[in-house]
């Protein structure tokens, strides 16, 4: 949460813009969109923001930094008749520390269906993929832009209507490369 003002803009043939300040020196911008075309349902939305409080957080890295920028974006397709869907993510966040920046990156897929083969709920299958650049510490070491992590997973989710539930089972594989602690092509499984 933070202590700010922020104005959304009424829909207009699906658009939303929103802008918000506050804070002490934070603010951001975003255009969302939400429809359905020729049998297909889209979401998406863009956004930038940028915070200049050193004793702020900006979506990642902790005090002292003198100003921190984000770019994300999404997209998501779903065609309604056959339930085939896939979304995908970007965000870049550039830290300044001293006239120097630390720039992160991360993006990902997700694609599965989405249909109620068994008349209690919609049975939702997926695979996904996320790749991140240089996110993996709580702080910032400058130069030290060589950090690397990549999931991917597979999934399921039961939804079970007359109970409000979703029962999910899910598999993740975490590899990451970071230099800086020795981590080097280390596996995770979750």
């Amino acid at each position: 949460r933070n202590n700010a003002v922020r104005y959304d803009t009424p829909t207009v043939g699906g658009f939303q813009a929103s802008a918000a300040w506050g804070e002490d020196d934070r603010w951001d911008l975003a255009l969302r969109y939400a429809g359905e075309m020729s049998g297909f349902r889209v979401a998406a939305g863009i956004g930038y923001g940028v915070g200049t409080d050193e004793d702020s957080d900006l979506s990642g890295q902790g005090a002292g930094a003198d100003e921190r920028r984000i770019f994300g974006g999404s997209v998501s397709v779903m065609h309604v008749a056959t339930g085939l869907f896939a979304t995908g993510i970007y965000s870049q966040r550039v830290t300044e520390f001293g006239g120097d920046d630390f720039d992160e990156t991360m993006w990902g897929l997700r694609a599965g269906i989405s249909q109620n083969w068994f008349g209690i709920g919609k049975t939702v299958l997926y695979g996904e993929y996320n790749d991140w650049d240089n996110q993996l510490a709580d702080t910032v070491v400058i130069g030290a832009n060589s950090n690397k992590a990549q999931m991917w997973g597979l999934g399921i989710v039961q939804n079970v209507d007359a109970a409000a539930l979703e029962l999910y089972l899910a598999y993740k594989n975490l590899s990451v490369d970071d230099p800086q602690t020795g981590a080097i092509n280390e596996d995770a499984h979750l």
